[in-house]
């Protein structure tokens, strides 16, 4: 080898300086996120009347790191915002730089319809909310997963629902207890019902419409309205005294003796029938979503 094919040896490497300020400054500011979240947990604690665990109490001060600040503030809005429902004072904000202009709300990926919640008590077919105020049945035929993403995770079909205790169709492994969470989402596809009711009414006197009696119908299922087949006129529906009239222009125009229709609503009682001759009536087809063990 000529020595005009040598080269020299490369320079010496110089070591990077550690980012360490860097690195302290992110840990101060997830302290700072520790010290928020301790604060969320009690807020919602209060909200449910749940025993919180006892919180770290770190207040350091907040370094300015890109994005670090709106969380926390944002934190701070969630935290008033839970305590207002307890009807609690917020606690005490950690300190922290001013909060920035707030941005455009993002949207939200949460799907339509689900609700989260966290439980006040349970029993062997039942999951208690106490804050709640459903209305009743608003959630049959839906599901609710307990303690979704851990390993005590139970699904279970809504069968029907006060204004905060969802029932079950089949009994729960682990009963809720205080402090669990559960989620509510819409079911797809819809299971089948289980079983079924059957009910009759009839007109006493013809243009003079009545309600069916009650009977809650499952969601997504619809309930069978059939024309007596020894009715010797026919049946006019309505959603109300007036349309239902046999001499109504808004009626249900018409169920012969024997013919049926299919309506989607939450309660029979929702329907009105009028008829051409006194006595006669309808039969009703009911789906229903009992318990199992």
């Amino acid at each position: 080898m000529t020595q005009e094919r040598w080269h020299g040896p490369p320079p010496p490497s110089v070591p990077r300086e550690a980012p360490w300020r860097e690195i302290e400054e992110v840990i101060a500011g997830l302290h700072a996120l520790s010290a928020k979240l301790d604060s969320l947990t009690g807020a919602f604690a209060a909200a449910y009347g749940i025993t919180p665990p006892s919180p770290v109490v770190v207040t350091p001060t907040v370094p300015a790191i890109d994005g670090l600040d709106s969380i926390v503030a944002k934190m701070d809005t969630l935290i008033e915002a839970v305590s207002a429902l307890a009807g609690a004072p917020a606690p005490t904000p950690t300190p922290g730089p001013p909060a920035p202009a707030p941005a455009a709300p993002a949207a939200s990926a949460t799907p339509h319809g689900t609700r989260y919640g966290v439980v006040s008590s349970g029993g062997t077919y039942t999951l208690t909310q106490r804050v709640s105020t459903w209305e009743t049945n608003m959630w049959q035929g839906w599901e609710v997963e307990k303690n979704p993403g851990s390993g005590q995770a139970e699904t279970r079909v809504v069968i029907s629902n006060t204004s905060d205790t969802l029932t079950v169709r089949r009994r729960w492994d682990i009963k809720p207890k205080a402090g669990d969470t559960f989620v509510i989402r819409p079911r797809y596809p819809l299971d089948n019902p289980n079983s079924f009711d059957t009910d009759q009414h009839n007109v006493t006197t013809a243009g003079m419409p009545q309600k069916l009696p009650s009977h809650a119908v499952l969601n997504g299922f619809p309930v069978l309205i059939m024309a007596k087949p020894g009715n010797s006129g026919n049946i006019y529906l309505g959603n109300s005294y007036a349309k239902a009239l046999n001499t109504s222009n808004d009626r249900l125009d018409k169920l012969e003796a024997g013919k049926s229709v299919a309506l989607y609503v939450s309660n029979t009682n929702l329907i009105w029938i009028d008829s051409d001759d006194d006595g006669d009536g309808v039969s009703i087809f009911i789906p229903v979503m009992t318990s199992e063990t």
